[in-house]
């Protein structure tokens, strides 16, 4: 499906060219709160910007882009591998950048230099530091992390449970497609019985 079928299928108009999460959740059929943790996961990979209230917009070009990491997850990659998929697909100025963004210090890793920071200080003259104001800091910042990883945990296993629901229902079109494909075989085989049947008869 191409950019301008995605936009067509959600009845969008043809000269619109940013989308906010409302709009892109009705052309993907996927709940807003889906599309906003995709475009915050895959954010250096996609054209966004702020519209009114603040709100993110997506650019109509990073459509097909956040259509195929949808597909991917949808296939069971991991993260890390749509990351290097969408690298390789962009191979582009835009992978380069996206690549710099993902290296970017995170808070965890700006809480780390923090306490090495805290680790050197020296009890030196006037200015000395008493080992228990040191033993605080350190607890005051281990405990920072400690948040902000349980956040970043709660986030991934909510995202892992909206991956499975798309999988769990993508799995069950299937097999509703698969159960209508076998009652048109059945009816067909019944009615070509039937003819045989009738040929048979009409012959004695």
């Amino acid at each position: 499906m191409s950019q301008e079928q995605v936009r067509n299928s959600s009845g969008v108009g043809q000269d619109q060219k940013w989308f906010n999460t409302n709009q892109v959740s009705a052309m993907f059929n996927l709940s807003e709160n889906v599309i906003r943790k995709l475009t915050a996961e895959y954010k250096p990979f996609l054209t966004m910007k702020k519209g009114r209230r603040n709100k993110n917009l997506l650019h109509q070009k990073s459509l097909f882009t956040l259509k195929k990491i949808r597909e991917m997850g949808v296939n069971g990659l991991s993260r890390k591998d749509i990351k290097e998929q969408l690298e390789l697909s962009l191979g582009t100025e835009q992978g380069q950048q996206a690549k710099q963004a993902q290296s970017k210090p995170t808070p965890i890793s700006k809480g780390s230099q923090e306490l090495s920071q805290v680790s050197s200080v020296e009890p030196t003259g006037k200015g000395r530091v008493k080992l228990t104001d040191v033993l605080k800091i350190y607890q005051a910042k281990l405990a920072e992390l400690g948040r902000s990883l349980e956040e970043t945990k709660k986030e991934n296993l909510a995202l892992k449970g909206e991956l499975d629901s798309i999988k769990r229902q993508y799995s069950q079109s299937l097999m509703n497609q698969s159960e209508r494909l076998s009652k048109i075989e059945d009816k067909l085989e019944q009615k070509e019985k039937k003819g045989l049947w009738a040929r048979l008869f009409g012959r004695c």
